[in-house]
């Protein structure tokens, strides 16, 4: 489960560890070296960085131990459920769950607010190319957060747009993809009923998968339904050559 981060200048991966919990880590390609995120005490899996290049979203397990015998029936019964967590990447970067002050402000000072808004936007725009990611390994224990989602048996994390991230919580047979927004510290429930999704590399489009089905979906929206932006694969053909087939597979 590699992902490159936005300035592809990282990888980060999970690896398994001697005491068969997961852990998270994060490759430098320009260092030539690996640094590890979390600490191995919990079980952790799927990073993913957001496109902002701040934090690293992935899953953590804190009951996850009886499930380390694998030879065994005794983890059977037990049940593994996982949080949403993010890594703050760089120590001067602050957490982007500060209390929010709730008083209201004068007009003035709103529409300064919305101006500078406006401002901050168009240097967005501007600078989407130059995300650089910044990582500090050092106590880096200590900027790792809970995101505020009820911990639940989820299964995978892909990052959307800037400030957003979407983990999929396994349903039976099925999942349901939950979208998370930062600025609006809220999680809801984007897609219910698919066998898996990925989101494209502009992080606009969100592709599921749902039995035969698939469909794509803009990722902006708040939510969506099985059916919404389904694709027509009635005339898809696939060309089959036996013998070249075999050959690549035995030869």
């Amino acid at each position: 489960n590699a992902v490159w981060s936005p300035d592809s200048k990282w990888i980060a991966y999970g690896r398994r560890m001697p005491n068969k919990m997961g852990a998270v880590f994060m490759y430098s390609l320009k260092e030539k070296k690996s640094y590890r995120v979390t600490d191995g005490m919990s079980d952790a899996e799927s990073p993913a960085f957001d496109e902002s290049g701040k934090y690293l979203y992935f899953l953590a397990s804190t009951d996850y131990a009886l499930n380390v015998g694998w030879l065994d029936m005794s983890s059977y019964d037990r049940n593994i459920t996982r949080g949403l967590y993010l890594a703050v990447l760089d120590p001067n970067e602050p957490s982007p769950f500060l209390p929010e002050s709730d008083e209201e402000k004068p007009k003035d000072e709103k529409k300064s607010d919305e101006k500078k808004d406006d401002k901050e936007g168009d240097e967005k725009k501007d600078d989407k190319k130059k995300v650089e990611v910044k990582f500090d390994p050092d106590h880096i224990d200590q900027r790792i957060l809970a995101v505020d989602v009820p911990v639940k048996d989820y299964v995978g994390v892909a990052a959307g747009p800037e400030n957003v991230v979407f983990y999929a919580e396994r349903d039976g047979r099925n999942a349901t993809v939950h979208k998370y927004d930062l600025k609006k510290r809220k999680g809801d429930a984007f897609i219910s009923g698919i066998n898996g999704f990925d989101i494209s590399a502009d992080k606009k489009k969100l592709l599921y998968r749902a039995g035969s089905k698939l469909g794509i979906v803009e990722t902006s929206k708040d939510s969506a339904k099985v059916g919404d932006g389904a694709l027509k694969l009635d005339g898809l053909q696939a060309r089959v050559e036996p013998a070249e087939e075999w050959a690549q597979m035995n030869l």
